[in-house]
């Protein structure tokens, strides 16, 4: 991959001819893609030392989805999507915009990579044992990972960041949280007449949530990476 900014691949084109699949936005250009908010360009940015460009804000915008993010490439382990975050230098953003009005938001943050988060969802589907692994790069994914989870032969899905893991069951309209990070070890503080939920984490009764406020936690957890403050806890 070249300089951020620029569409380097099997799309390259030679200098002077326009590009067929995408176009590098840089900032204070304004951008004719909808839902896209145009930067004002700040003072120094983009300038040069010693001979190498100093781009820490970019946008791209292209007119396909993104490979990783595709549900053919979702599970892949080596995709852009997955792999953006860890080249791109310290303290930059990259965030890149679809034909399909959505931007997916890659960067550097002290000093280590930023990963896109991924769910593991444990299934027993038809007598067969298996599992599903979904990326958590925005609230859409979310919203699929939820989907899945209240299918009846889904078991408790397990998000890992950097600093902690977070355990989401989702049972007959209710929802189990378990935390385990910096800030303790967690379940969620839920409504006395929540049923006990048996699978992997064994959640006691009175520790579920109506199911849309664990998954209002959950896309917390994604966008902050920390425990979320939107539903009650106690020590597990």
């Amino acid at each position: 991959m070249g300089a951020i900014g620029r569409m380097v691949g099997a799309d390259h084109q030679r200098p002077g001819r326009t590009p067929r699949r995408g176009v590098a936005i840089h900032p204070g250009q304004r951008l004719a893609t909808p839902g896209v908010p145009a930067r004002p360009a700040r003072r120094g940015q983009g300038g040069r030392r010693n001979g190498e460009r100093q781009q820490r804000d970019e946008t791209v915008v292209m007119d396909r989805e993104v490979c990783g993010t595709r549900e053919f490439d979702r599970d892949d382990p080596f995709t852009c999507d997955k792999y953006l975050a860890r080249i791109l230098p310290p303290g930059a953003r990259l965030r890149v915009a679809t034909g399909w009005h959505r931007i997916r938001v890659h960067r550097y943050r002290n000093g280590a990579a930023m990963t896109t988060l991924a769910a593991s969802v444990p299934t027993f589907r038809d007598g067969v044992q298996g599992g599903q692994r979904l990326p958590l790069a925005d609230d859409a994914d979310v919203t699929r990972l939820a989907e899945l989870l209240a299918e009846p032969w889904a078991d408790t899905a397990s998000i890992q960041s950097e600093d902690a893991a977070l355990n989401v069951h989702v049972q007959d309209g209710w929802g189990y949280l378990l935390y385990a990070g910096d800030a303790g070890y967690l379940m969620t503080d839920g409504d006395p007449a929540s049923p006990a939920a048996p699978c992997e984490m064994d959640f006691p009764a009175g520790s579920g949530l109506p199911a849309e406020r664990v998954i209002a936690a959950v896309r917390e957890f994604v966008r902050t990476r920390k425990l979320p403050k939107t539903v009650p806890w106690r020590d597990a």
